[in-house]
């Protein structure tokens, strides 16, 4: 219940352009998904949901580091379809910043549908990383 009241009201201050009182709404939605493990996928959805209004306040840095912790998690989850869409948010923001080598690198995994390996070098990292992170809240992941 509380998730939906939360991102019901971080989905209209997004739509009325006041996104720092949605990024309060998408950050504590966040926090409450990481007191679950099986609340990993909407916490990887609000990592997309703060980057998208970060990028929106044109904090493009501050939305990359939230689109590359949503693309750790759904590394960590198997989640190919936000995998994807990170790829794209995160090309995106490069070309805004203008660091074409980035944007092209995001953009050619999207474009191609290029998923990490399950043995690679990222993959293993965003597990090994959400592993320490359950351990340290003694939660089964």
């Amino acid at each position: 219940m509380l998730y939906a009241v939360l991102k019901t009201e971080g989905d209209i201050l997004v739509d009325l352009s006041h996104y720092d009182q949605a990024i309060k709404c998408y950050k504590t939605l966040k926090d409450y998904c990481s007191q679950w493990p099986k609340m990993l996928t909407l916490k990887m959805k609000m990592y997309d949901q703060i980057g998208t209004s970060y990028r929106a306040c044109r904090l493009y840095y501050v939305a990359i580091s939230s689109y590359k912790k949503g693309l750790n998690l759904s590394y960590q989850l198997n989640h190919q379809e936000y995998e994807l869409i990170f790829y794209e948010r995160l090309a995106l923001c490069y070309s805004l910043i203008e660091d074409f080598q980035r944007m092209t690198q995001y953009q050619k995994r999207a474009f191609n549908c290029i998923f990490e390996p399950s043995d690679g070098f990222n993959r293993i990292n965003a597990q090994n990383f959400i592993d320490a992170k359950c351990r340290k809240h003694k939660l089964d992941a």
